[in-house]
């Protein structure tokens, strides 16, 4: 949305993999749908320590998930200030009209969006947010044997 709008960060907490990149990818459709850019996570807690030595499995997942060296752009470890912070995206949107300019603000868990009444999926994430995350998964070869287990991924 350009380097004017206003940047939108969620936490990563290190307890679950599955929830931090779901946080993730329901922060990257929040910010989509409220025009603004998707700052990254910001590691909390035990994830914070572990990215003080380096966490390689974690980063390892992003990459895998995003295509590579897209950790880097994800996990924010720098220093940061926040305009203002909500725990949720109801709490958020109701505010979103007061925000504007480069400012960054953190929703700490995107992933309740499916809570507002009469909201559809395609609503935060539309056919552009969902080709740039199926682009790199599509590169993937598909490799499928026969008496081995398979893994599945709707996207």
């Amino acid at each position: 949305f350009g380097s004017t709008a206003p940047r939108l960060f969620v936490i990563a907490r290190g307890e679950s993999a599955s929830f931090d990149v779901w946080n993730i990818l329901d922060g990257l459709a929040v910010a989509r749908r409220n025009g603004m850019n998707f700052g990254g996570a910001v590691p909390v807690g035990a994830l914070l320590k572990a990215f003080r030595v380096n966490n390689r499995r974690f980063r390892t997942l992003l990459d895998n998930v995003f295509g590579p060296g897209a950790s880097e752009h994800l996990i924010q470890t720098g220093a940061l200030e926040f305009a203002a912070t909500w725990r949720n995206v109801r709490d958020f949107e109701r505010h979103r009209q007061n925000i504007s300019g480069p400012l960054n603000v953190k929703v700490s868990f995107a992933n309740g969006w499916w809570q507002t009444p009469k909201v559809q999926p395609a609503d935060y994430y539309g056919p552009g947010l969902r080709a740039a995350l199926r682009a790199h998964l599509e590169t993937i070869p598909l490799d499928f044997r026969p008496g081995a287990p398979s893994v599945a991924v709707h996207v």
